[in-house]
């Protein structure tokens, strides 16, 4: 058996685990068995000794780490914010520590994200995603998204981190996102009807009233509350895209779900 090499390892699975991040070892060294024959490696099974899965592994993180950073690249975000601002002075990038100087989250909105606004639909879409780990890398915390969508269909993205969801961490994200995005180009809020969306969303502006649950939460909601046949016709009602349509639904809906529709037709509106 051929001597393995790292450093030509590395070389070799650069691309593949920059452009898939998650590529299992396993699958990676079935590529690099059939296609690399000359770097020695080969899929064995774990007890023997000439297994080679440890190697493999702890290049793949070394790659992963160079491209996607490690746990401890936070301490980084000052430098980060003077170069991201630098290129973009429009950009905002904040982040808090405890008073024990651990970091808590940070929240960027990209300058171009900021421009695009006001030629995008007049509508937020954001919610809060659990993570997954990558390699050695921990999944610690929650990635919050705000989302855009312009008239080419192309999506519009800022992100931010944090831990569980509070209403002073909706809060904070909220704030900037008032102030550059949202007041100035009059838009609508839409989001999972979370119970502390809506009471963070009051402390940032009381007077603000565009706020609505994504369809599919709403829709889930009368499925629970009913049953999967009230789902497909509440379902029906909302995509209707005329008033002559969503008339005609009323009145298939009427005829086969009568006592539901005022629930039914109260969420839709």
């Amino acid at each position: 058996m051929a001597l393995v090499d790292a450093v030509n390892i590395a070389r070799t699975i650069d691309f593949v685990v920059k452009w898939n991040p998650a590529l299992s070892v396993p699958a990676i060294m079935d590529a690099l068995e059939g296609f690399y024959p000359s770097l020695g490696i080969a899929d064995l099974p774990r007890f023997l000794p000439s297994d080679q899965y440890h190697i493999v592994w702890h290049t793949c993180e070394l790659v992963r780490e160079l491209h996607f950073g490690s746990n401890y690249d936070y301490q980084k975000l000052e430098s980060i914010q003077q170069e991201l601002q630098s290129i973009d002075p429009q950009t905002y990038l904040n982040f808090e520590f405890d008073r024990d100087g651990h970091y808590e989250k940070c929240f960027c909105i990209r300058g171009a994200f900021q421009r695009a606004a006001s030629f995008c639909a007049p509508i937020v879409n954001f919610d809060a995603s659990h993570m997954k780990p990558l390699g050695k890398l921990a999944a610690v915390g929650f990635l919050y998204l705000f989302t855009l969508k312009d008239t080419n269909n192309n999506a519009h993205i800022c992100m931010d981190h944090s831990g569980r969801e509070t209403i002073e961490k909706w809060k904070w994200f909220l704030k900037p996102m008032f102030k550059m995005v949202i007041s100035p180009n009059k838009m609508t809020l839409i989001s999972d009807e979370h119970t502390l969306i809506c009471p963070a969303i009051a402390e940032v502006d009381d007077s603000f009233a565009k706020w609505s649950a994504f369809f599919v939460h709403k829709e889930g909601n009368v499925v629970k509350r009913f049953n999967k046949l009230a789902g497909e016709l509440f379902e029906n009602a909302a995509v209707a895209y005329t008033l002559e349509q969503y008339e005609k639904c009323k009145e298939k809906n009427e005829r086969f779900w009568t006592w539901a529709l005022p629930v039914l037709f109260w969420v839709v509106s």
